[in-house]
């Protein structure tokens, strides 16, 4: 969630972003774990536009290494739809 803070007696304004679930400390401990084991699908329909979207507001080389090593690795490290599962469909 976007917050925007009460301006503190600075010259600047405060503004924080938190990273959205599908992006959240945990999810990027997953993968760097093990990609298989995270169905990116269900956290968002459209996972690595909303990196890149996240990325173009905060700094966050780890989450840039993270996102990077795990769309470029193979499909059959990520299961067989390239989302960390093995579909039947």
């Amino acid at each position: 969630m976007l917050g925007v803070s009460q301006r503190l007696g600075t010259e600047q304004n405060v503004v924080t972003l938190d990273l959205p679930p599908a992006l959240a400390p945990r999810v990027q401990n997953a993968l760097k774990a093990n990609p298989c084991t995270v169905d990116l699908r269900s956290l968002a329909s459209h996972y690595y536009s909303l990196g890149e979207r996240i990325l173009g507001l905060l700094e966050e080389d780890e989450l840039v290494d993270i996102l990077s090593e795990v769309a470029n690795s193979s499909p059959e490290e990520k299961g067989r739809d390239g989302f960390g599962q093995d579909r039947t469909d």
